[in-house]
């Protein structure tokens, strides 16, 4: 057979056809000729077909699709339940919301009603509420790993707090650079001077390596700077320095004799 005969690709009808044709007692030799297929394929076709059935007769390759039916459509009692539950659900929510909103502008008129008259009583109670804020920020202190809120309960931002108390935003902040600076500057050298009392021979690069490791933001130059100020620099070695000659004897010195 030819190259195209060999890539001729033959339906399962067509050999169950030859098979029972076979079966019926024609002669293999002739149904050969007059179907144009070998009869080494027409006695491999019988083979399969006595074991496996017409099933068998299947040619190489992929099954045919077949049409899957769409979902049934839920019971409209079901439907019609399942939206009456949504929107009682909705409505719930609804009026959880509107009792928050209540509650919220019940507490900023009574915040603001405590704020005092005289300008000391004012400053008081502003700082009590900078503290509440202050307290209240989400920060992450150097050298903790970052710890992600879940994300039903997210936190306020400063610029809402203020907005709730009835404070201002930049009274806020310029009562944060008074205080938290600083005692961020000394959790900072606390660790420097930990890190360089413990490896005296290491420089401000190392020290600032190993601060970096701990989990603190510092730059070389503040670490130079800090260490400089505290008087910890690295102490350094004197370099080994090989003697070459023991001048303490009574030999005559090669310098002074003349040739």
């Amino acid at each position: 057979m030819s190259k195209a005969s060999k890539a001729r690709v033959i339906s399962r009808e067509f050999k169950l056809s030859a098979v029972r044709r076979m079966l019926a007692g024609e002669n293999v030799s002739a149904l050969s000729r007059e179907l144009g297929v070998l009869r080494k394929d027409l006695y491999v076709w019988r083979e399969r077909f006595r074991a496996g059935g017409p099933e068998a007769l299947r040619p190489p390759g992929r099954p045919r699709k077949t049409a899957t039916a769409p979902p049934p459509d839920p019971p409209p009692d079901r439907a019609a339940s399942e939206l009456a539950a949504a929107r009682r659900r909705i409505a719930e929510l609804e009026g959880k919301i509107g009792r928050q909103h209540l509650e919220l502008d019940f507490f900023s008129a009574s915040l603001a009603a405590s704020r005092g008259t005289a300008a000391a009583e004012r400053q008081g109670w502003r700082n009590g509420i900078y503290a509440v804020i202050q307290a209240m920020t989400p920060r992450r202190p150097q050298g903790e790993p970052t710890i992600a809120p879940p994300l039903s309960i997210a936190p306020l931002s400063v610029e809402r707090m203020c907005v709730l108390a009835g404070v201002g935003r930049a009274g806020y902040y310029r009562r944060w650079q008074e205080s938290l600076p600083r005692q961020e500057e000394t959790g900072l050298r606390d660790a420097i001077q930990r890190l360089a009392l413990a490896q005296r021979h290491y420089g401000y690069r190392r020290i600032g390596a190993l601060l970096r490791r701990e989990g603190w933001i510092a730059n070389h130059k503040r670490v130079l700077r800090l260490m400089a100020e505290d008087n910890l620099l690295s102490l350094r070695t004197r370099p080994f320095v090989p003697a070459t000659t023991d001048s303490r004897h009574g030999w005559p010195d090669r310098r002074s004799v003349r040739p």
